[in-house]
């Protein structure tokens, strides 16, 4: 997929600076002209990659740790495992009445 930005080169007393607008923080500087908007097409390349990469690296995280605490209501896995296995025995029975699969009665 190809993007396309307008880009601003400026120049300074001492350099020259490209920026694209649409991109905040994206920017080039040279001391001469030449190979400028080689520059600055690499500098938007690499911003992108980065930015993409961070939401990414966002997401993995929220994926990982918030949704699934979010859904053991705010306690860790091991935790609510714990929690509903005690729940889920039942305490009269042995623990190999507990641990044995349940017999098909057909």
């Amino acid at each position: 997929m190809k993007l396309t930005y307008a880009v601003v080169i400026e120049q300074y007393p001492s350099n020259y600076g490209a920026y694209a607008p649409d991109v905040p923080g994206c920017i080039s500087t040279a001391a001469a002209p030449d190979g400028m908007l080689a520059m600055i097409r690499e500098a938007l390349t690499f911003h992108i990659e980065a930015t993409a990469e961070l939401a990414t690296l966002g997401w993995v995280h929220w994926r990982n740790t918030e949704r699934i605490h979010g859904y053991f209501d705010g306690i860790s896995p091991d935790q609510f495992d714990t929690a509903y296995a005690a729940a889920n025995t039942d305490h009269t029975k042995t623990e190999d009445q507990n641990t044995q699969p349940a017999q098909d009665p057909g």
